[in-house]
């Protein structure tokens, strides 16, 4: 495997999967955001893969995303009924580039920025659980209406 034509196939495989699952999100029924959920400081690649997938999967959070309401509670909530052990007081959240949770305490943050960040149709959403060097994104999409109404009349 130390092959550089094998290496350099698999980075390149690599990156058009990322590009066509980020694709799949962003053609989903009804979704009008695209969401990246990074999260870091977990003790294995594996450990942040799993709460990374289980706070994309909000009900709350993804209904919070399409109101444009940035509240980073749901994420907190989310992390810490995941199974994954840390401590509260190691948990940082950054919705954007702003930090709104840090080692378990709040930050108080202008709510208007953080109301525009979630006007946009991309939003960055990280988690850092501060307990090793373990990290993984995973792509999700908002709980819009038209998703909703699509659903409810699948035949």
């Amino acid at each position: 495997q130390g092959d550089a034509p094998y290496n350099k196939f698999c980075g390149a495989l690599d990156f058009v999967l990322g590009e066509l699952s980020k694709l799949i999100i962003k053609d989903g029924e009804g979704a009008t955001k695209f969401v990246t959920i990074k999260v870091t400081g977990a003790k294995s690649d594996s450990d942040a893969r799993e709460l990374a997938r289980f706070i994309s999967t909000s009900s709350l959070l993804k209904c919070a995303l399409f109101g444009e309401d940035p509240n980073w509670g749901r994420v907190a909530a989310k992390a810490g009924s995941a199974g994954i052990n840390f401590r509260i007081d190691s948990l940082n959240i950054y919705l954007g580039d702003k930090k709104v949770l840090s080692k378990g305490q709040a930050i108080n943050i202008d709510s208007k920025k953080l109301k525009d960040l979630f006007k946009k149709k991309e939003i960055d959403i990280t988690v850092n659980i501060g307990i090793g060097t373990g990290e993984a994104v995973c792509y999700t999409a908002d709980l819009s209406y038209e998703y909703v109404k699509i659903n409810a009349e699948y035949e």
